[in-house]
Order: structure tokens, then sequence, then C-alpha cells
């Protein structure tokens, strides 16, 4: 009986111990499709064609190249957006145009700067399949990462536009 009894204490603790260390269980990353469409400033347009994400990552996939992804802010704060990981079988670079739903004329959507690590830009410079294209302004560098940081208010609405990306491109976008 008092082996059974240490052998149940030794399993009691055990169990706490392992619950303490457990690993929490991490969000699934979500997976959108973006349907093509080139450059509009027009949000009758862009909400029919747009992918809607959400916070959290977000795995994209452009079949047809050119593309938009709506954000709309749940509440008012500084949002980073970071895109990595883009690859395709063609090309090296892309670009990603930052447009926000014009406040006092809401049928249009134009570009708008936010803040980046090598300063403010509308445009974020992507390189794809790992390659790191520099130029004279840090700010017109294709990285492979690149994260933007903007403020928004609760119900802005951010068009995120990836322009001259080669067919089937794919990327993650983490939004926080």
């Amino acid at each position: 009986m008092k082996k059974f009894t240490k052998v149940l204490s030794l399993m009691l603790v055990a169990a706490l111990v392992l619950g303490t260390f457990a690993v929490p269980a991490q969000a699934a990353t979500k997976k959108k499709t973006v349907k093509k469409q080139s450059y509009t400033s027009d949000v009758s347009i862009l909400n029919k064609k747009a992918a809607t994400v959400k916070k959290g990552t977000t795995k994209l996939t452009f079949k047809g190249g050119d593309g938009y992804v709506k954000f709309t802010a749940p509440k008012g704060k500084k949002y980073k957006f970071t895109f990595s990981n883009m690859k395709s079988k063609k090309g090296i670079l892309t670009a990603v145009g930052i447009q926000l739903k014009d406040r006092t004329s809401p049928a249009y959507a134009w570009y708008t700067k936010a803040k980046t690590a090598g300063g403010k830009t509308d445009f974020l410079n992507i390189g794809l399949n790992g390659k790191t294209i520099k130029s004279k302004k840090k700010v017109d560098w294709y990285l492979t990462k690149r994260t933007a940081t903007i403020k928004l208010k609760k119900g802005d609405v951010l068009y995120l536009q990836v322009r001259n990306a080669p067919e089937k491109t794919t990327c993650t976008l983490n939004i926080k």
C-alpha cells in the first residue's frame, strides 16, 4: 500500500510539473488567395476584389500577379504589418503599396506613408526568394522581410497592394 501511495504521489507531482511547462497552443496560420487586380483607388472595386485579413498571421497566394489585401482596424492604435517569406518561380522583386481609405471622401483610397526601418514610405520594396537588392536610399532597398508601422483609427480601412508580383507568388503577412 505504501508503494502504491508513493507511486501515486510521484505521478501527481510529475503531472503538476509537466503541466506547468506545457507549451501553449498557437493560433493556426490563416490562408487567403488574392484575386488579380491592377491599381485602383476606387473603394467599390477594392471591396469586391481585396482579400480581407485580420490581426495575426496569414499566408497569401497571389495567383494572377497584382492584387489587394484589405485590413479594417478593430480599434485605434499603431499597427505593424510585416511581409516575409515572399516566393515565386519567376522574378526577383515586388512592391507593396499602402493605401488608406479616405476619411472625408470614402469612395477613394489614396497612398499613405508608413514608418519603416529605413524611413517613411508609401511602398514596401520586397526581394523575392531570399534576394536582397540595395540602392542608395535605405528606404528603397528590396529586402526579404519588410515591416511598416501605421497609426489607424477604429474603423480605418487599409488596402495593401502587391504590385508586379509574378504569377503564383506566395508570402506571409503578420499584423500586430
